[in-house]
């Protein structure tokens, strides 16, 4: 039986031309198609790339995809195994929805392309193909969407997302034409994958329908790899600011971005994953991004000085374990890295695409000494729930039983008004006591005191360790866990036996194990 065919429509684009290029390499058979009239790079449209023992035919046909009589007769579509549909106008156009106008010198280039053209031309196309590979029963249709169907928006400052990170469940909130005809795309992509009859006809009884799978890849704005090493960009105006490091407001769906040759990386992957068995039909949605933004500055630095606080009240904000690093992208892929087994890259991370380029804390644990066998920890670039940048802070705890780590660890908080030396009772042979709680020569036992306690960063010793003022909005217990986790971390603790606390101190433990399970 002949192999059937990968189809992949937009074939003349650079990600297209890069896709059926690696496509061709496996082997494949492939039937590329684009509104213009050129070749593909190689001359003839219809020639043969060999790859080991196998052969691959590459065909390209010219249709204009917004035509349906054009898309139904492109091919035989029963020769259709799969589809990859790059095909689009590209956006968002330079002609804005009504009331928007452009006061800012966009980031991207914009499109001359009337909106409605834009809306209407990529709705047109995405159904004519999508259907047709529905009715043809295909395997699986891939659909290049954008995240900017979440709501990338001319006015810079108009996007407001319910929370952060945003994943796969956040709705969308188009701001323009081009972010919502990929947003119907996906739509499309979901009706399609609903349907179980997508014939005419009556299904005969007892003929089993094959169900087409849909992916949709909804890819933040492409960084091409030549321009890699232009990261990052100029930290928004007022931020940080230098005579060159100046940057027009920019809406934050831009301050993800994505590596080309990545995206390319996904639309394969998106073909030969193991399709979920969820039972919501045969529709599943990917957002990608890569883990950290463009800009130098942390993310929530960004967000502070993007959003008015009145506005940044109203975004819920995902606990600290889904942000990944202070660099966090506003975007969450780990539904496309578990699933895809994507793997991004990131410019903190690459230079020349091989070597480490930036060490994100570079700053050296300091830790003070005191005469009871308590330390000090200075916490590193440490950022409270509300948003405020800490310096100086710091942590006391004192260790019990240490032994490097071999023994199982337990971790104490301290209650509302105690200290470490006011719960000193719960450790065998502190205090007098013979029979404490825990035994050190079993245990090793960290005892960690929680912030205004006087010992660790409090109203009274907050200049101790370079702090210049002490937090206008309180420590929460969401602050207190995430210090807590920096003495593990400095102490090289992998896994806790225990978190163990009374009254506050219990709080603290079950917002422990909730952001760090």
């Amino acid at each position: 039986m002949a192999q059937r065919s990968t189809l992949v429509t937009g074939s003349l684009g650079r990600l297209g031309r890069a896709v059926v290029q690696r496509l061709a390499s496996q082997g494949r058979d492939v039937v590329a198609t684009d509104l213009h009239g050129e070749q593909l790079e190689g001359g003839n449209p219809q020639s043969a790339s060999p790859r080991g023992s196998s052969q691959s035919l590459v065909r390209y046909v010219q249709a204009d995809l917004r035509d349906e009589e054009q898309v139904r007769a492109l091919l035989p579509w029963s020769e259709i195994e799969d589809v990859v549909h790059l095909a689009a106008f590209p956006g968002p156009s330079s002609d804005p929805p009504p009331g928007v106008s452009l006061h800012t010198k966009p980031a991207i280039g914009l499109e001359e392309v009337a909106q409605s053209e834009l809306l209407l031309g990529n709705i047109a196309s995405s159904w004519n193909v999508l259907s047709s590979a529905a009715r043809a029963e295909a395997r699986r249709v891939v659909f290049s969407s954008s995240a900017f169907s979440m709501g990338y928006a001319h006015d810079p400052f108009a996007f407001v997302p319910d929370f952060l990170p945003m994943d796969e469940s956040h709705p969308y909130l188009c701001h323009e034409t081009y972010g919502l005809s990929k947003a119907v795309g996906e739509m499309i992509c979901g009706l399609l994958s609903r349907c179980k009859n997508v014939h005419n006809n009556p299904i005969p009884l007892g003929h089993a329908i094959k169900r087409t799978e849909f992916v949709s890849l909804a890819f933040t704005n492409i960084v091409k790899r030549e321009n890699f090493d232009s990261l990052p960009w100029p930290n928004p105006r007022g931020l940080k600011q230098t005579e060159a490091n100046v940057k027009d407001p920019l809406t934050p769906l831009m301050w993800a971005y994505c590596h080309e040759d990545d995206v390319i990386d996904a639309h394969l992957s998106a073909l030969n994953f193991t399709f979920p068995e969820n039972g919501d039909g045969c529709h599943e949605r990917f957002l990608l991004a890569a883990d950290d933004t463009r800009f130098e500055a942390e993310t929530m630095e960004l967000l502070i000085h993007h959003f008015k606080p009145e506005v940044l009240d109203r975004i819920r904000l995902r606990s600290k374990v889904e942000w990944k690093s202070p660099f966090f992208s506003l975007i969450d892929n780990t539904k496309a890295k578990s699933v895809l087994g994507w793997k991004p890259r990131s410019w903190r991370t690459l230079e020349s695409g091989t070597r480490p380029r930036i060490a994100r804390n570079t700053t050296e644990n300091i830790v003070r000494a005191h005469s009871d066998g308590s330390k000090d920890l200075l916490l590193e670039k440490f950022r409270t729930q509300n948003g405020e940048a800490v310096e100086g802070a710091f942590v006391r705890f004192k260790v019990y039983g240490d032994d490097g780590g071999e023994k199982p660890t337990i971790l104490v908080m301290t209650s509302f008004d105690a200290t470490h030396n006011d719960i000193a009772y719960h450790i065998a042979g502190e205090n007098g006591t013979k029979q404490g709680t825990f035994d050190p020569s079993e245990y090793r036992i960290i005892v960690s005191n929680h912030f205004g306690n006087g010992m660790s960063y409090s109203p009274t010793n907050y200049k101790e360790m370079g702090s210049a003022a002490y937090p206008m909005l309180p420590f929460t217990m969401t602050d207190n866990a995430h210090a807590h986790a920096q003495v593990l971390d400095h102490l090289g603790v992998k896994k806790l036996h225990l978190a163990y606390g009374y009254s506050m101190g219990a709080a603290q433990a079950f917002h422990l194990a909730a952001l760090y399970p």
